[in-house]
C-alpha cells in the first residue's frame, strides 16, 4: 500500500535539470496536495543548486485534517489561553532551503480546506514564491448581503461559500472543523466604497429564521443595524490561531505576483528575517464568487526584521485591520541581578519566540518618556519560558544626559540589530476599516507613490509604545512623498507616539512630508507629536471637485518643525 502510495505521488511530478536550476513540475492531484507538494520540497532540499517547482495549472487543495502540524508561536497572533498549544496546520512547509523557486505561473491556486496555514518558510534562504492564487474553500469570514431592512428586522441573503445552522433561534457559522455565532463584524457599502466596524447583527438578533434555502430573517427587540440593501456584513471570530503565510528567522525571502482572494485567521507574518520583497501582490475580493472580505484581520505584519523590507506595486483592499505593520517588540525588565536581566514579553498575542541573539544590539528604554537611557550588546539569551527571556548585557553604555535609574527593573528593551530599512512604493489601499500602513523602525523609511483612499483612520501612523501594543520603536529617518490621499479621515498622518512624559525629549526624528496630494470635502489635518524634526512641503490640498482646500496642523511638544510651502 506504502510503495503503491509512492509511486501515485511521484508520478505527478518530474524532474528536469535547466542551466540555471533543477526543475520540478507538479501536477495537481485529484485528492489532497499536501503529500504531493511537501515530496517536491523534499526533492528540492537534495539539490546541489537552485531549484524551481513549477505547478501545472489547476487546483491544490490543502486539508486542514491532511496538514503537516507543527508548533509555531507567531507575532501578534492568539494568547496562550486563546489558543493553548499554538500549533499551526501547514500546507507547504519549508524548512532548511536554500535557492528555491515555487512558481504558479499565475495560473495554479492553493485552496484551503478549513483554518490552517498555507505555507511556512522557515530558516531558509533565497526563496521566491510567484505567480500563485491563495483562497479558501471555508472562508472563516462568512458573508451575508442585505435584501430588506425594517424598523425592527434584517433580510439577508447568505453568500455561496458561507456555511451556517440554526439552532434555537441562533445563528452559527460553520465551516470545516470550525463554527462560531456573534463575533466581530464590518458592513461593506458598494455605494459608498467603504468597509467600516459595526455592531453585529447576529449578536444583537433576538431570533433567526430561514425564509429559503441561504436567505435569512433575523428580529431585533429595538432597532435593527444600521445598513442599507445591497450592504454585505462580514463576520468573524477573533481567534488568530493560524496565519496566511509565515516567514520565520530566513533571508531573502521573495513573494511576487501573488493573488490572495482569502487571508485566514491573519495575514502573512515575517519575524526575526532578513530582506524581505513583497511585490505585485493583490489582496482584493473575487467577484466570480460575489465575496467582498479577504482578510480576517491584518494582510501583512512584519515583526522585528532586519535587512531591507520591500512593498511594492501591491493592491491592498477589503482587510478587517491594517494592510501593513511593521514594527519591533518592546519586552519589559521584570528582574536583575548584575548583569543579568530577565525580560518578559506583556502583549497578549505577541510571546513565545527568543528575540535576541548573540552580539545583537539593544536599546534600555523607559516607557514613560519613550526614551533610551543605555545600550548594551547580548552575550547570551535564552527562553526561560514562552514570556520570559533571560538575558546577558555585555558593555552597558548609558546614553549622554539620559537619567539612567538606579535599577533597570521596569524598563522596556528592543532589539536594535532586528529592525528594518523600508520602501513601500507605488501601492494601493481601499475598503480598509482602520489604517493604511503603520511603521516604527530607526532605519530608513520610504512611503512613495502609494494611493490611500477613504481610510476611516490615519492612512498612515507612525507610533510607538511601552504599554499598550508594546510595538517598537522611534523612527529616525522617514520619508513619505508623492502619495495621494483620498477622501482618508482625520489626521490623514498621525506621528502619535504614546509617552506620557513628553517634557522629557523628543520620541521620534527626521520625518519629512514632500509633494503629496490631499483630496477632501473637509480640512485635511495633519498630527504631529514628540518629533525633532519634522518638514511638511511642497503638498497640496484639493477638495473632491478641485478647488483648494485648507490644511491644518496638530502639532504638539516638537521642534525643528518646518512648515513650508504648500498648496
Amino acid at each position: 500500500m506504502i510503495k503503491k502510495l509512492t509511486t501515485a505521488i511521484l508520478a505527478l511530478f518530474s524532474i528536469s535539470v535547466m542551466a540555471s536550476a533543477e526543475v520540478i513540475n507538479v501536477k495537481p492531484p485529484k485528492g489532497d496536495a499536501t503529500q504531493v507538494l511537501n515530496a517536491a520540497l523534499r526533492k528540492a532540499s537534495k539539490a546541489k543548486g537552485p531549484v524551481e517547482i513549477r505547478l501545472a495549472p489547476g487546483t491544490y487543495n490543502l486539508s486542514k485534517e491532511k496538514s503537516l502540524v507543527r508548533y509555531y508561536r507567531v507575532s501578534n497572533t492568539a494568547s496562550e489561553t486563546e489558543h493553548k498549544t499554538a500549533n499551526k496546520h501547514i500546507g507547504l512547509l519549508l524548512k532548511n532551503l536554500k535557492h528555491v523557486t515555487i512558481n504558479g505561473d499565475g495560473k495554479a491556486t492553493l485552496l484551503t480546506h478549513g483554518e490552517m496555514t498555507p505555507w511556512v518558510i522557515d530558516s531558509c534562504t533565497d526563496i521566491r514564491l510567484t505567480g500563485l492564487t491563495v483562497d479558501a474553500a471555508d472562508p472563516s469570514v462568512p458573508e451575508m448581503t442585505v435584501v430588506e431592512r425594517t424598523d425592527n428586522s434584517i433580510l439577508a441573503k447568505v453568500n455561496e461559500r458561507s456555511r451556517y445552522e440554526i439552532r434555537d433561534g441562533k445563528l452559527y457559522w460553520k465551516g470545516f472543523g470550525w463554527e462560531f455565532t456573534d463575533g466581530i463584524a464590518q458592513l461593506f457599502s458598494p455605494a459608498k466604497g467603504t468597509n467600516l466596524r459595526c455592531n453585529s447583527p447576529v449578536a444583537l438578533a433576538v431570533n433567526v429564521e430561514e425564509v429559503t434555502p441561504g436567505t435569512l430573517r433575523f428580529s431585533y427587540s429595538g432597532n435593527a443595524p444600521a445598513c442599507a440593501p445591497g450592504e454585505t456584513f462580514q463576520m468573524r471570530h477573533a481567534i488568530r490561531s493560524e496565519v496566511a503565510g509565515l516567514v520565520n528567522r530566513s533571508t531573502d525571502v521573495t513573494l511576487s505576483g501573488i493573488r490572495f482572494k482569502f487571508m485566514g485567521n491573519f495575514g502573512v507574518v515575517s519575524q526575526l528575517s532578513k530582506n524581505i520583497t513583497i511585490e505585485n501582490i493583490t489582496c482584493w475580493a473575487d467577484s466570480a464568487t460575489n465575496r467582498t472580505a479577504v482578510g480576517f484581520a491584518d494582510f501583512f505584519q512584519v515583526s522585528s526584521c532586519g535587512g531591507l523590507v520591500r512593498f511594492d506595486n501591491c493592491r491592498f483592499g477589503s482587510a478587517h485591520d491594517d494592510p501593513i505593520n511593521i514594527h519591533g517588540t518592546h519586552l519589559k525588565i521584570t528582574e536583575i541581578n548584575g548583569n543579568k536581566l530577565t525580560a518578559r514579553y506583556m502583549h497578549h498575542q505577541t510571546f513565545g519566540f527568543l528575540g535576541f541573539t548573540e552580539g545583537d544590539t539593544v536599546s534600555v528604554t523607559d516607557p514613560a518618556t519613550l526614551l533610551p537611557v543605555g545600550y548594551f550588546v547580548v552575550g547570551s539569551a535564552r527562553m526561560a519560558d514562552e514570556r520570559n527571556t533571560e538575558i546577558t548585557m555585555e558593555g552597558f553604555r548609558p546614553v549622554e544626559g539620559a537619567k539612567v535609574p538606579a535599577s533597570l527593573k521596569g524598563m522596556i528593551v528592543e532589539n536594535r540589530t532586528w529592525c528594518p530599512t523600508v520602501s513601500i512604493t507605488n501601492s494601493y489601499f481601499s475598503l480598509i476599516p482602520t489604517r493604511g500602513i503603520l511603521v516604527t523602525t530607526w532605519r530608513p523609511v520610504v512611503i512613495r507613490n502609494n494611493r490611500f483612499v477613504k481610510c476611516p483612520m490615519a492612512a498612515i501612523l507612525i507610533a510607538d509604545d511601552g504599554r499598550s501594543w508594546f510595538e517598537s520603536g522611534a523612527v529616525e529617518n522617514v520619508t513619505i512623498s508623492g502619495n495621494v490621499f483620498e477622501q482618508c479621515s482625520n489626521p490623514v498622518i498621525s506621528i502619535a507616539p504614546e509617552n506620557v512624559l513628553s517634557d522629557a525629549g523628543y520620541v521620534h526624528r527626521n520625518i519629512t512630508v514632500t509633494d503629496n496630494t490631499f483630496i477632501s470635502d473637509r480640512p485635511v489635518r495633519i498630527g504631529v507629536r514628540s518629533v525633532d524634526g519634522f518638514t511638511f512641503s511642497g503638498n497640496k490640498a484639493r477638495t473632491v471637485s478641485g478647488t483648494p482646500q485648507e490644511l491644518l496642523f496638530d502639532i504638539s511638544s516638537s521642534a525643528n518643525v518646518n512648515l513650508g510651502q504648500n498648496r
